[in-house]
């Protein structure tokens, strides 16, 4: 049902039975503050040009510097900015109707009480790259960027860690592309600092971040948040403790590796989907970095909270609820550039209470379970079955010469379409030529 009677139109409640609550709140139009007001602008522009400025801005360079000092007195100013009392994305009215709501809902004896949103709330600091090669190379089970023996040694050459690199030398990264020295030493430069570089998502409000988790964890039964607007995979916990809720999270409070949060100890659990299509902020802004590295990086910087970062690949989430579980399972979905459809799991989790007098959640990683076929559009439309996948799912058949008549058919198909849609843009190019006229307008007098 909606909650139709609100100051707020776009908010609402819906209630599934006595299993969940989903809170679906505004935070873009009613009540947010511009998130474009921090002191240093564009962080990712400003910090790639503080560097190049340096005369240390060769990462092996910095340590005692006064670019190092200069950084960090970057990171004060905007975590000063970012924890700001008036800073607001909801609102003082929204979040009171949302304490209620949520308070009403547990009361009721709802299992679930599920906050909707737009965007990331957990702790979600800039990737630490340095961390991430080493503990890639550490692990031993990704193979390094083509052309380094290390993901140490790609990470020294993309940065130019020495500075000794001919003036015009050239790195390259994921997918042959060139890497830009001054992104790769700022994007090093955001995780070693950690530096908040996200100002339109809850990092960006910190102090309005606080004011949400207070209106939810204390007066849940089980909470959970489901946001998205990263278009990138993102899973873990919120910690119970308020200490952990300023603008350096669980970090701050001492969770700085994965075992600091012990099981049940969360307050809440939080889930982002990716984007069917809209590529990620990584991805977009730095195509030449691997996404196992910034995957990793994300891990390494956010240890205590952080469970599952996925980027570069796209898709949704599937979310199941009953009065004990609630699962969440990441569809990937194929690109553009793939003829058949078959999605692939980029990971599963499930959600449950703490078993004891304690309380608290626990989240843990499960195997991925097996899609429902109504993922798949099934043998009667064969244009959008991947015919491997498809087969094993008794979804189509994988013989070759089957696939092979399928794409004839498709590729056919689609030059028809080509070539009658570019005969309709002549044909009506041609019509406004000759309705203007070589000299002008054929209606005109004179």
């Amino acid at each position: 049902e909606d909650d139709s009677d609100s100051d707020y139109y776009y908010n609402r409640t819906v209630h599934f039975g006595d299993v969940a609550s989903f809170h679906v709140l505004e935070t873009r139009l009613t009540a947010r503050t511009d998130p474009n007001a921090n002191p240093s602008g564009n962080v990712w522009a400003n910090l790639t040009k503080e560097i190049a400025a340096s005369a240390t801005k060769a990462p092996a360079s910095w340590p005692g510097s006064s670019l190092e000092r200069r950084i960090r007195a970057i990171k004060t100013g905007l975590d000063a900015y970012r924890s700001e009392e008036n800073e607001s994305m909801a609102g003082p009215g929204q979040l009171a109707w949302l304490a209620d709501e949520v308070t009403g809902s547990a009361a009721s004896g709802v299992a679930w009480q599920v906050i909707a949103q737009a965007s990331p709330v957990m702790d979600m600091m800039s990737p630490d790259l340095e961390k991430a090669a080493d503990a890639l190379d550490g692990d031993a089970t990704t193979p390094p960027p083509t052309g380094h023996g290390s993901w140490r040694a790609a990470l020294e050459a993309w940065t130019d860690w020495t500075g000794t690199a001919l003036p015009n030398a050239e790195s390259f990264g994921d997918g042959g592309r060139a890497v830009p020295v001054g992104a790769a030493r700022a994007l090093l430069a955001a995780g070693r600092y950690r530096l908040n570089w996200n100002f339109d998502d809850w990092r960006g409000y910190a102090a309005e971040r606080r004011r949400l988790l207070k209106a939810l964890v204390p007066n849940a039964n089980r909470a959970v948040i489901i946001g998205g607007d990263s278009h990138d995979s993102w899973a873990g916990v919120i910690a119970a403790d308020e200490t952990h809720w300023g603008a350096e999270g669980s970090w701050a409070a001492g969770a700085r590796d994965p075992a600091a949060l012990e099981p049940g100890s969360a307050g809440a659990v939080e889930f982002d989907t990716p984007s069917v299509s809209p590529p990620g902020a990584f991805e977009q802004s730095f195509a030449w970095c691997p996404s196992e590295l910034i995957d990793r990086g994300h891990l390494e910087a956010n240890p205590g909270t952080l469970r599952h970062a996925q980027t570069g690949r796209r898709g949704f989430v599937m979310i199941t609820a009953d009065a004990d579980e609630f699962t969440a399972d990441f569809v990937l979905t194929p690109t553009v550039r793939s003829r058949g459809y078959s999605p692939t799991c980029g990971g599963s989790f499930v959600v449950t209470e703490r078993a004891d007098s304690n309380g608290g959640l626990v989240l843990t990683e499960r195997a991925c379970p097996q899609f429902p076929s109504r993922l798949f559009t099934g043998p009667a439309d064969p244009r959008f079955v991947d015919w491997s996948a498809g087969a094993a799912a008794g979804l189509g058949s994988a013989s070759t010469a089957d696939r092979d008549e399928r794409i004839k058919t498709m590729d056919e198909t689609w030059i028809f379409g080509v070539f009658l849609g570019a005969f309709f843009v002549v044909g009506f190019a041609a019509g406004l030529t000759w309705r203007k006229g070589a000299c002008g307008d054929v209606n005109a007098r004179g």
